[in-house]
């Protein structure tokens, strides 16, 4: 006896069962890629969906610049009210206040300007995450954009000659300033979930 065994012989496969075999594993790498890619698409949109991304984005900044600059501007004003009086406010710092209701205006317009380019590249782009990634932080813009003009309101009341005292003005605040939180939590709540669609 030899101390070599051959292995017994395997069956040799059908050559069609072969090429079936080859073309369902190219079938689905192809699928595979297809799959793949529409994802990749998904993500990646095309050049008018970024250049109103980018538009909304820009909106979006310049509306913060002007919100850093007015929002310490009004506290200082209610402040003053606090110390010095709502008539000696109305007079001393009349050209303040009107700025600071100014910067909420245009504030709010960004904001809303913000939210119509995300809802232009929510139209144009693909079905799936990119699209309600875009229509959600257009709901958040227009949140933010409806909290800022209560407090442009805020500002407005400041100057509002039908209101004869601070503590009348103090319960207009509070009761804007609640539903100026209502909004900007909606609106965070909203931005989040944008954020979490990226």
């Amino acid at each position: 006896m030899s101390d070599s065994t051959t292995p017994p012989a395997r069956p040799k496969m059908n050559p069609v069962a072969r090429i079936l075999i080859i073309l369902a594993g190219v079938a689905a790498i192809v699928t595979g890629i297809q799959q793949m890619m529409r994802g990749v698409q998904e993500m990646k949109a095309d050049p008018e969906v970024e250049r109103l991304a980018k538009e909304s984005d820009s909106a979006f900044a310049a509306a913060n610049t002007d919100l850093a600059v007015a929002g310490p501007q009004l506290q200082s004003i209610l402040r003053a009210v606090d110390k010095d009086g709502l008539a000696a406010v109305r007079r001393d710092r009349r050209a303040e206040v009107e700025k600071i209701i100014a910067l909420y205006e245009k504030a709010s317009g960004n904001l809303r300007l913000a939210a119509q380019k995300a809802d232009e590249a929510a139209a144009k782009a693909p079905a799936g995450k990119m699209m309600e990634f875009y229509k959600t932080k257009a709901e958040a813009c227009r949140g933010f954009a409806a909290a800022r003009d209560i407090s442009r309101d805020v500002g407005r009341m400041v100057l509002d000659e039908s209101i004869k005292t601070a503590q009348e003005l103090g319960e207009k605040f509070t009761e804007a300033m609640q539903r100026s939180k209502q909004l900007e939590e909606s609106a965070n709540a909203q931005n989040s979930r944008a954020e979490g669609l990226k």
